[in-house]
């Protein structure tokens, strides 16, 4: 194509142009797919948020049960799109060569054990948590069968 620039000269800007169109697509795609992971979970937030606030019926269990269950949505979706965002840092050093990504995959995949794992501190505090919930639970039986 350089030997004769004045009738190749046009195929070569569009080549490169169309590897740039390409290229934006690529990113444009990229961005768009992790943009969808924080609108699911920042909606089920917001919309949590809002229904918080309305006033219930204490006999009415199942619209407090509708906001837990959207809550447990959110935390689900925010989760998933924080491990998708860990994900993204290995797959972002692959552009440096493998050796980098190897070791991001070694350094994350240690960060995550320690995430998914309960430390004697995080399990007394949700025991603690559960048997402070069973006591309330029994006292209002309690004063229900009263």
């Amino acid at each position: 194509m350089m030997t004769d620039p004045l009738k190749n000269g046009v195929l070569v800007v569009q080549t490169i142009r169309n590897n740039i169109m390409a290229s934006t697509l690529l990113a444009t795609t990229a961005i768009t797919l992790s943009s969808l992971i924080s609108v699911f979970s920042i909606r089920y937030y917001a919309h949590v948020s809002f229904l918080g606030t309305v006033p219930t019926w204490k006999d009415n269990k199942e619209s407090i049960e509708y906001v837990a269950r959207n809550l447990n949505r959110g935390s689900l979706f925010w989760s998933l799109g924080l491990r998708a965002f860990y994900v993204s840092f290995p797959l972002f050093l692959w552009i440096f060569g493998p050796i980098p990504m190897f070791i991001c995959c070694c350094v994350m995949s240690c960060i995550l054990y320690f995430l998914d794992t309960t430390s004697s501190f995080t399990q007394n505090l949700h025991s603690h948590s559960i048997r402070q919930v069973t006591k309330t639970d029994d006292v209002e039986l309690a004063a229900d069968l009263s």
